[in-house]
């Protein structure tokens, strides 16, 4: 289907090329494309083909990471097991009385790891709620991955 100025097929691959198909650490490889070309097609639409005779993906390119390599490093220092809980409290929270600015620095960077779901809150809606009822955070099964990555040195 042609759009105004190239199909539909086109338009979603430059989409993906200018990030959209980017993993957290912004690398776009054939798998990730596919996957973002494939999902914005409904059942009905022209589908495409993925076929590959490869033992590992290669980037194609590289955008910037969603959540910088650094604090993704972390992510073993803060949870020594995949199971664990991060405990946090009011003084994570900068509204807070009790606030203090190391556990302010360490709550922004796990707040940017609950945008691209790599940590959910516990028993609480909200990264807020955690802090403010002391409960805690833990990984998601995508945050476990990005541990065992960081803990095998590859980034």
């Amino acid at each position: 289907m042609e759009g105004a100025h190239h199909g539909v097929f086109t338009g979603l691959l430059l989409q993906a090329l200018h990030g959209g198909a980017a993993n957290i650490l912004g690398k776009i490889t054939p798998g990730s494309l596919y996957a973002f070309v494939d999902n914005a097609l409904d059942a009905w639409e022209q589908r495409p083909v993925f076929k590959t005779n490869v033992s590992q993906f290669i980037s194609l390119r590289e955008v910037s990471p969603l959540i910088p390599k650094e604090i993704l490093r972390k992510l073993p220092e803060w949870f020594a097991e995949a199971e664990s809980i991060y405990p946090l409290a009011p003084s994570f929270e900068p509204t807070e009385p009790e606030f203090n600015p190391e556990h302010g620095e360490v709550f922004s960077q796990l707040q940017k790891c609950n945008r691209h779901s790599l940590v959910e809150p516990v028993d609480a809606e909200h990264m807020y709620y955690a802090a403010i009822h002391s409960t805690g955070c833990r990984l998601t099964a995508l945050g476990a991955y990005y541990r065992e990555l960081a803990i095998k040195g590859h980034f």
